[in-house]
C-alpha cells in the first residue's frame, strides 16, 4: 500500500468520524460537434453527470492586496470536482468557482479536493 493510499484511507476514516455529509456534484457536460453540425449552427447534446461524494463547507481568508483580506466560501471534498459543477449539501446548491487539489506526490488523483464556491 503507497503512502497516497494511506493518506486516502486516513480521509475516508476521518469523514467517517467526524460525520461529512453526503454531497452531489452536478455537472453538465457536451458532447463534441461535429463540422457539419457545427456549420449548420447546431448546438451539441448535453448530459448532466451526478456523482456522490462528501464533504464540508468552510471558509478561509484571501489577500487581495496591501492587507484587504477576503473571505471565500469552500468545500472540503473526497471526489474530484471541476469549475462549472454544482454541489448541493442539503438544501444548499452552491457553483464551483475554483478547484485546488492536495497532491503531494503528483499522482493520477489527489487527496482532498478544495472548491472555492458562490
Amino acid at each position: 500500500m503507497s503512502l497516497s493510499e494511506r493518506f486516502r484511507a486516513l480521509r475516508d476514516r476521518l469523514a467517517d468520524r467526524f460525520e461529512w455529509p453526503d454531497v452531489t456534484i452536478r455537472r453538465v457536460q457536451t458532447a463534441v460537434r461535429t463540422d457539419a453540425a457545427r456549420a449548420a449552427g447546431r448546438k451539441g447534446s448535453t448530459t448532466t453527470v451526478t456523482i456522490p461524494a462528501r464533504g464540508i463547507l468552510g471558509s478561509r481568508k484571501v489577500l487581495v492586496s496591501e492587507g484587504v483580506y477576503r473571505e471565500e466560501a469552500t468545500v472540503r471534498l473526497d471526489s474530484p470536482v471541476q469549475a462549472g459543477d454544482e454541489l448541493t449539501i442539503g438544501a444548499r446548491t452552491l457553483k464551483v468557482v475554483s478547484v485546488e487539489e492536495s497532491n503531494p506526490y503528483g499522482e493520477a488523483s489527489a487527496i482532498m479536493y478544495l472548491a472555492v464556491v458562490q
